[in-house]
């Protein structure tokens, strides 16, 4: 039988062979499968630690862009905010200045025809046609 540790080196077992000799390499080939079992464990553990940065900083990425975008939605609500407050503002002026127009309107006319004087000017006319008449 040979046996063959990591380091390379052939070792012969023969039927004469030292029995403590083979516990002996038994013992450390049980403890390089031990070695290489917590070594392909360290391995897979570093590999999900550096899958973990790299999910980490994609999410810092999109952190970091949600936060732009954020802020870019922000001074668009506030011009949209602005623009609406203006249009409400005209609109406002709009009225007010349709509503004056019209009131100014109708003062003008009442002040001008004077409708409570229209029947003593009649009143007025008639007394005086007859005066001249006869």
């Amino acid at each position: 039988m040979i046996y063959q540790c990591k380091s390379t080196c052939l070792y012969m077992s023969y039927p004469f062979h030292n029995n403590s000799r083979s516990r002996k390499y038994d013992r450390l080939g049980h403890l390089e499968t031990e070695v290489s079992e917590v070594t392909s464990l360290l391995r897979d553990d570093v590999e999900k630690v550096v899958g973990r940065g790299e999910r980490i900083g994609d999410l810092q990425d999109r952190t970091e862009d949600l936060s732009a975008s954020s802020q870019e939605f922000r001074k668009a609500a506030v011009r949209v905010k602005r623009k609406a407050c203006w249009q409400n503002c005209r609109l406002t002026c709009i009225i007010i200045l349709v509503v004056a127009a019209i009131i100014a309107v109708i003062v003008i006319v009442v002040v001008v025809e004077k409708p409570w004087d229209k029947s003593s000017d009649d009143h007025h006319k008639n007394s005086t046609l007859m005066i001249k008449g006869p």
